[in-house]
């Protein structure tokens, strides 16, 4: 029997036993909860990979013109980023009053993580000179990696959830956990995008 406790609506009986109707798209609660914690990693994944551009955008040598179009790039990088994680989670709705509080917060956080990392390395710098340039850098990645975290706890805290993005990660897993007609278990493939 799975994790789940069965329903009493529908019920069928087959001698002794009753089983229920389920639907064959959901599993049981580990699978469901195994399938969320995966998506929520692959959410981790773009945050840091967003992160990591926004600071190879960062690290470029800038002219004063150049500086605006990086601050244009690092703004829509990180829009970018925020609504891939909306669409990955499948946009829930439902946050509370609170939720958008904790959003306000979050994103007022990561600005003053940036400045904070931004003014720590660049300190650094005055006793290691090389390290000049990468003030920007750290102070966008920080600023990324802030805001990326913020707008996934926000979609978190939905009230409502969507069953077919759950849906499609269970068949995702289920379709990576299974063997191949040769026998050999496939890799687990990350979806990173």
């Amino acid at each position: 029997m799975k994790d789940q406790p069965p329903r009493t609506s529908d019920p069928q009986v087959r001698g002794d036993a009753v089983e229920v109707n389920r639907p064959p798209s959901m599993g049981s609660i580990r699978e469901v909860v195994e399938s969320t914690l995966r998506m929520n990693e692959r959410v981790h994944h773009t945050i840091m990979d967003y992160a990591l551009i926004v600071a190879i955008v960062s690290l470029l040598p800038t002219v004063p013109w150049l500086q605006e179009v990086q601050l244009g790039a690092v703004v829509v990088l990180n829009l970018v980023m925020v609504r891939s994680i909306g669409k990955r989670w499948g946009f829930p709705r439902g946050q509370g009053p609170l939720a958008r509080v904790f959003l306000v917060l979050g994103i007022l956080s990561a600005i003053l993580s940036m400045l904070f990392v931004y003014f720590l390395v660049y300190l650094t710098s005055l006793y290691v000179p090389l390290m000049l340039g990468w003030a920007k850098a750290a102070g966008g990645f920080a600023l990324t990696f802030g805001i990326g975290r913020t707008a996934n706890d926000f979609y978190l805290s939905a009230r409502r959830i969507d069953p077919r993005q759950i849906h499609l990660a269970l068949r995702r897993r289920r379709r990576a956990e299974r063997p191949h007609a040769s026998g050999v278990a496939p890799q687990a493939k990350e979806d990173r995008g």
